[in-house]
């Protein structure tokens, strides 16, 4: 039974955005073999009511809160992720590892890459949620203003030189998508990478005897993630009509949580946007095609 320990920008948890279900849902399954340990920052004050169900699948759970960072942080050309790097977060993390052997330090998203230089000589593993650095080329494609792409482009090669670099430290790096595992290898062929998917918890969702609703679009998505509402901003403008010409009393349900003011403002009578909600699975059985309109991320 190995030691794991975990390092993560937020609480692990379901029901709020997809990176904190698959990690929480990870970490259930690797604690019927395994003893976890994490250490993570609090992304939000309601983060809190998720730490006692953490804490059942793990030996110990430390949470420290993080602090805003300045504006120049995140331009930073030593660190890029610069915003998520506290002197607080880095005593925890040494402290964890003086007082366990940890056979394992694995590091959530390339925004905390950046702890690994404090780790000791055991094997690590960084699990990349997105190439940011890819992110940002995608902003730039797609941005008008020149001052604006010209930023969005330095911030892209910024990104890119110090995620290319950062692999280079740990014994094994995970990608969600073999896009971005092709992409990371174009750059560092040498890189010790895997593919792992996000699976689909199939006992909790399956279709049920529900009647559709006729003329129903769904789309689900944390909309603090910036390229979830430039996706239905995008949908919303550009598909959205041509598909109304057709079919005028087409519903189109946005439902994820932190739905900023420019997703709120999209509602009418065809376009519903639920914000947060307890339980989405009535939503994929009552509505009869579900997009997956990305075009940024």
């Amino acid at each position: 039974m190995s030691e794991i320990l975990f390092l993560c920008p937020f609480v692990p948890h379901i029901g709020i955005h997809a990176g904190a279900g698959r990690l929480f849902n990870l970490i259930i399954r690797l604690s019927s073999r395994h003893n976890i340990s994490v250490l993570s920052y609090l992304g939000r004050d309601e983060e809190w009511q998720y730490i006692p169900e953490l804490e059942k699948y793990c030996q110990k759970v430390k949470v420290i809160p993080r602090k805003n960072s300045s504006f120049l942080s995140n331009f930073s050309l030593k660190y890029p992720f610069y915003q998520l790097y506290s002197e607080q977060m880095k005593r925890e993390l040494l402290a964890m590892l003086e007082e366990k052997d940890f056979d394992i330090l694995q590091i959530e998203y390339s925004e905390m890459a950046h702890y690994i230089f404090y780790a000791p000589p055991i094997p690590t593993v960084l699990s990349i949620h997105e190439l940011v650095s890819k992110r940002f080329l995608d902003f730039f494609k797609y941005e008008k203003n020149p001052f604006k792409k010209l930023s969005l482009l330095l911030r892209h090669f910024a990104y890119l030189h110090f995620e290319i670099n950062i692999c280079r430290r740990f014994d094994s790096v995970i990608t969600f998508t073999e896009n971005d595992r092709e992409s990371l290898i174009s750059f560092f062929p040498k890189v010790n990478t895997l593919v792992v998917p996000t699976g689909v918890d199939i006992s909790y969702f399956k279709p049920q005897a529900v009647r559709e609703e006729t003329n129903s679009l769904l789309f689900v998505g944390h909309f603090s993630h910036r390229p979830n509402v430039d996706a239905m901003l995008y949908f919303c403008k550009d598909i959205l009509p041509l598909v109304k010409r057709k079919i005028p009393d087409i519903k189109l349900y946005l439902v994820g949580s932190f739905p900023p003011s420019e997703i709120i403002n999209l509602s009418n009578e065809n376009v519903f946007v639920t914000g947060r909600v307890d339980d989405i699975r009535p939503y994929y059985n009552k509505t009869q095609v579900y997009i997956a309109q990305i075009i940024t991320g």
